[in-house]
C-alpha cells in the first residue's frame, strides 16, 4: 500500500499581514512551501506528495 501526503497551500497570509500568500514568504532564503515539501519528501513512510 502506498501512502501519500496532501499539503494544502492556499493560505493568503492575511492574519500575519503579508502582501503575498504565506507559502511564498521567505524563511532562510527559501519560500516556506520549500521547507514543508523538503520535510515530507525526506520521510521514508510517504510515497508521494500532492500540493493543492
Amino acid at each position: 500500500m502506498k501512502v501519500g501526503a496532501i499539503i494544502p497551500a492556499a493560505g493568503r497570509g492575511t492574519r500575519i499581514g503579508a502582501a503575498m500568500p504565506k507559502q511564498f514568504l521567505q524563511l532562510q532564503g527559501r519560500p516556506l512551501i520549500h521547507h514543508t515539501l523538503k520535510i515530507f519528501a525526506s520521510c521514508e513512510a510517504i510515497d508521494y506528495v500532492v500540493l493543492v
